[in-house]
């Protein structure tokens, strides 16, 4: 690239970063002026390539909605590093302490707000939002204290993905050395004894897929293990969305009091805006079960394993589907 181009494209760059810098400060002028009660909060909660943006975009059709996406990111999100709630917060159910509540009832009402968690976000659909939409890939941990603080009339939604294929496309889709690195350390922030206490379970198994589903377990046992998981949130398995999508979406639908002619009308097969890999496949039975052709049966055994360490029974290593009936 010449001289002259790359003084043109960093006028452009310039131009793009100020168009966006004057659309955030609108957006936030408009927030600021609708009153968003907290108990009115929609929540979405699930892992990293869970599909929470696929349902986020379904339910999105409905009227009214401002979505607000994943304000705990560690880098564009709105918690003050200062507080070092960390990548995947853990605040316990009975915390009191009124500096964090407050934090989560700004996120939860849109009274905080940045270029990243309005990306989704018009200000014609800021004008005319009646409820906020929430959507998080780290929130899973904070679901017992957030509806024990806040008396939310809807039920948030916990989105389970099966973990093999969920660490799978998190690998492949952001890359680093922590995958394959040869120990695995508890993360450095506030609440992180549950991190602490398996570090050693963990750093017993092999480096890559098998280690990490171990680590999807621990970022998920807290709330799958607590007495009101699947009373005070509401599960939806990504698996069951996939296969009869209008069953599950009218569920939401109604509960949730949203329109559910406008969410079906235009079907719900469209790939997700996160689908980084343009891998959505056309027979819903294949998008769910692909995974399994890919992991070598050897593996899948040693991932079965780590799910019955930690009494993880609605999914199975060798199975794609969820079971019902955990018990069994």
């Amino acid at each position: 690239m010449g001289l002259l181009s790359r003084i043109r494209e960093r006028i452009r760059q310039r131009r793009q970063q100020a168009h966006g810098a004057a659309a955030l400060v609108r957006k936030q002028g408009i927030l600021a002026t609708r009153g968003f009660a907290v108990e009115r909060s929609l929540i979405i909660t699930g892992d990293p390539r869970g599909g929470t943006t696929w349902l986020m975009e379904l339910l999105a059709r409905s009227p009214g909605i401002a979505i607000n996406w994943e304000p705990l990111h560690h880098d564009r999100g709105v918690v003050p590093a200062s507080m070092h709630w960390g990548r995947r917060p853990a605040i316990p159910e009975l915390d009191a302490d009124p500096a964090r509540a407050e934090v989560m009832q700004e996120i939860l009402t849109y009274a905080r707000s940045t270029a990243w968690t309005t990306r989704y976000l018009s200000e014609a659909q800021a004008a005319s939002a009646q409820r906020v939409l929430t959507k998080f890939v780290r929130a899973n941990l904070l679901l017992p204290w957030i509806t024990a603080r806040f008396q939310l009339v809807h039920r948030p939604i916990l989105l389970l993905r099966h973990p093999v294929p969920t660490v799978l496309s998190q690998m492949k889709a952001f890359p680093h050395d922590d995958h394959h690195a040869a120990r695995w350390s508890a993360p450095d922030q506030l609440f992180n004894e549950a991190y602490l206490a398996e570090e050693d379970y963990l750093n017993s198994l092999p480096p890559g897929l098998v280690r990490h589903v171990g680590v999807w377990c621990v970022r998920n046992l807290g709330t799958l293990r607590h007495a009101r998981h699947g009373t005070s949130w509401m599960v939806v398995h990504y698996e069951d969305l996939v296969l009869d999508p209008a069953t599950h979406l009218k569920r939401i639908a109604q509960e949730w009091h949203l329109d559910e002619t406008a969410i079906l009308a235009s079907g719900h097969r469209q790939r997700s805006t996160t689908d980084f890999g343009n891998d959505l496949r056309s027979d819903p039975a294949e998008q769910v079960g692909k995974w399994l052709k890919t992991v070598d049966p050897r593996l899948l055994a040693d991932i079965q394993a780590v799910l019955d360490h930690y009494d993880v029974r609605f999914y199975a290593a060798h199975v794609a589907t969820p079971r019902h009936d955990p018990a069994s």
